[in-house]
């Protein structure tokens, strides 16, 4: 769980921070294919993880991540939570249980 935690804050950050860093030129998004701008490379990031595309995702982190952005990391962080649960859990500093 506090990987899945940790992963969460990790995906905000990055995908605040990169828009997929060198492999934008051959990965596109849906729409107009551009990741030049930071819109499009978190709605890009959103629908890897929604999908579950860990190897994709995989490429818009830094060599530092890379290697825990795997499909179990990927399957926990894009499980629904019920309403309310994640914020709780973030206040007090646990990992939301998804159940």
């Amino acid at each position: 769980m506090k990987n899945q935690f940790l992963l969460t804050i990790i995906l905000t950050i990055l995908t605040l921070i990169t828009a997929c860093g060198g492999s934008a030129s051959i990965v596109t998004k849906p729409g107009d294919g551009s990741l030049s701008d930071p819109k499009g490379s978190i709605a890009y990031q959103l629908e890897l993880l929604k999908a579950g595309d860990a190897d994709k995702l995989r490429a818009c982190f830094t060599d530092r991540v890379k290697d825990k952005v795997t499909p179990n990391a990927v399957e926990k962080a894009a499980t629904p939570y019920p309403p309310g649960e994640r914020v709780e859990a973030t206040a007090r500093g646990a990992a939301p249980t998804g159940s």
